[in-house]
């Protein structure tokens, strides 16, 4: 252990002697029969004691505990740019993600046509790893070209805030409250993006450039 950690263990015990030597005068009889002036200094000078131990202790705690060891909590100033979800495993292990990943057996999963989950780090708070889910607070909720995913054509987002990647052109139906598309129903030719603003969801419609087609 280092000198200064030894000095420092030292200076607590030390403390901890006068503290307590003090706080067995401060229940005596002799502590009673000073004078109104003396008592109140005395136990302020203990109080003042009892916060120095505390503070010694807690830098000792910091100084002799493996960092690497501590669990941490996922916040959302941990998510990289360019993602804008982040969520830990079971093993504690914690994922960005660019779309909305799927909860699976002992993790967080990327959406099948998306590869682009990015490490963060281990050692995270996994009590409650199936509702570790978190969303950046710092991206634009609003659906944009960026946001479909490679293979597919147009973006659109349905009335309750999710966001679906089309191959073909949908069709916006108000009844139901969703963008499909007509006759095709095999899951390659859409896929469940994420979830984005839907104020404006009969105007959310979003299509790839030609050169990004």
């Amino acid at each position: 252990m280092e000198d200064f950690k030894i000095r420092l263990i030292e200076e607590r015990d030390e403390l901890f002697l006068r503290y307590n030597k003090l706080r067995l005068f401060l229940e005596s009889d002799r502590f009673q029969k000073l004078d109104e002036i003396n008592r109140h200094l005395l136990e302020s000078q203990f109080k003042s004691m009892d916060q120095y131990l505390i503070i010694l202790n807690f830098r000792i705690k910091i100084l002799t505990t493996n960092l690497t060891d501590v669990h941490k909590e996922l916040t959302p100033d941990l998510i990289p740019k360019g993602c804008r979800y982040a969520a830990i495993d079971k093993d504690g292990k914690a994922y960005a993600y660019k779309f909305k990943p799927d909860l699976d057996h002992d993790s967080w999963s990327p959406m099948p046509f998306a590869n682009d989950s990015k490490f963060i780090g281990d050692k995270f708070h996994s009590n409650n790893w199936m509702n570790s889910l978190i969303k950046s607070p710092d991206y634009d909720e609003k659906l944009t070209a960026d946001d479909i995913p490679d293979g597919y054509n147009y973006a659109a987002v349905d009335q309750n805030g999710d966001a679906t990647a089309f191959v073909n052109l949908p069709i916006l139906n108000e009844e139901v409250g969703n963008w499909n598309v007509s006759g095709e129903y095999r899951k390659n030719y859409f896929r469940f993006i994420g979830e984005f603003n839907a104020s404006d969801w009969k105007n959310s419609l979003v299509e790839k450039t030609k050169n990004e087609k």
